[in-house]
């Protein structure tokens, strides 16, 4: 009998080992909501954060995102929280890097839900939470606030928001004349069409945010934050969008000097970079931030800053749901047994594996107590 207990006690062991072979990420949960500080609408750019508690999630694939509009999720990309999650794991929400005391329970594949955000930023905040929100993702706290430990003073030199329209003549002179580093042009002739034929799906804006910091030793640098609004006019949805934005040489002379939150490719060290966007619905907008710190004030007097790009997006697709026209016939009555396979939008759950494991231990349970038992077993069938 002991030996069997042992088995029984290995095998429950096992149960227990089971859940973290089976930890598979799964479909993100997703978020949106208003956001306000210190009662008011959070400026564009704005990042809104998410973590869960005792647990790592998967970040920069829409986690942060940008507040557009006062909101994140609405007219910009929804927050996703994912990683090796279950049910029920706590989701904690940030502005800024700011504990906003709100929580939400993760459930598997669910949303957008609606989390709305409000946070108070006290002096001792505000000045660091200005030097990043404006060194990083182009917001604005204006006049001066005191950065972090090093209570550098951070000032609003100049912000400046202009909508950018370009003639598709400007557009096209503007690609063909970017070269990769062996001085080659860095798109075809085909690439170049694309990009001009598409320029007319897509609105854009652009807010230039120069800040001077002083820091307590008197060090005097400059943050220039260039922040592109990309807003899709068509009435179809997009997904895998690439974003191409030259940086004009008066702000960066070289790729390397360039920062941002949102990850980007470099695709010319003159420079100019490649961002994707993971999302774009139908009237929604998105924003891509860079930053360049330099110790001279930058003159932006001559920066020439060029027209946005669209490299490549694919259309959402949906299912045709056009209803039939066609002239009714007589009715069939016979039942109908034929499966229901019309596309859904329910993630798919992730396969219950508990009955097979629970069948499986059964019958080892079962096989085990016969094999030590046998000589009783078969004692019992001669009687």
């Amino acid at each position: 009998m002991r030996k069997i207990y042992s088995i029984i006690s290995i095998l429950l062991l096992t149960m227990l080992l089971i859940p973290s072979v089976f930890a598979i990420p799964g479909f993100p949960h997703a978020f949106c909501g208003d956001v306000l500080i210190n009662g008011s609408a959070a400026a564009n750019g704005t990042l809104v954060s998410a973590t869960v508690v005792g647990k790592e999630v998967v970040t920069n694939a829409q986690n942060p995102v940008q507040t557009v509009s006062g909101n994140y999720g609405k007219d910009g990309l929804p927050l996703l929280v994912q990683g090796e999650l279950a049910d029920g794991d706590i989701v904690k929400f940030y502005v800024n890097s700011i504990d906003t005391g709100k929580t939400a329970i993760f459930q598997y594949g669910a949303g957008p839900d609606c989390i709305d955000l409000n946070v108070t930023i006290t002096q001792d905040d505000g000045g660091n939470t200005g030097g990043n929100t404006g060194g990083n993702t182009g917001g604005s706290t204006g006049g001066t606030s005191s950065a972090g430990t090093d209570q550098s003073a951070v000032t609003t030199v100049s912000n400046t928001t202009e909508t950018i329209s370009y003639t598709s003549n400007e557009l096209q002179s503007a690609l063909e004349g970017m070269n990769n580093d062996n001085g080659e042009q860095l798109f075809s002739a085909v690439e170049i069409a694309t990009m001009v034929a598409n320029s007319s799906n897509y609105e854009f804006t652009r807010t230039v945010l120069v800040e001077k910091v002083v820091s307590s030793t008197g060090t005097i640098s400059y943050n220039v934050t260039v922040t592109t609004t990309i807003k899709n006019i068509t009435n179809g949805d997009l997904k895998d969008v690439k974003v191409v934005i030259e940086v004009p040489k008066q702000v960066a002379s070289d790729a390397s000097l360039v920062t941002s939150l949102i990850p980007f490719t470099i695709l010319v060290n003159d420079p100019v970079l490649e961002f994707n966007l993971v999302s774009l619905k139908a009237g929604q907008e998105a924003s891509l931030a860079y930053t360049v710190t330099s110790t001279t004030a930058p003159n932006l007097t001559v920066a020439k800053f060029s027209e946005p790009a669209i490299l490549a997006a694919t259309k959402v697709t949906t299912p045709d749901i056009t209803p039939d026209t066609t002239p009714e016939t007589t009715p069939d009555t016979t039942p109908d047994i034929t499966p229901d396979t019309t596309p859904g939008i329910t993630p798919a759950a992730p396969m219950d594996y508990t009955l097979l494991i629970v069948l499986v231990i059964i019958v080892v349970v079962i096989a085990g107590i016969v094999y030590y038992k046998r000589e009783d077993i078969q004692k019992m069938l001669k009687k």
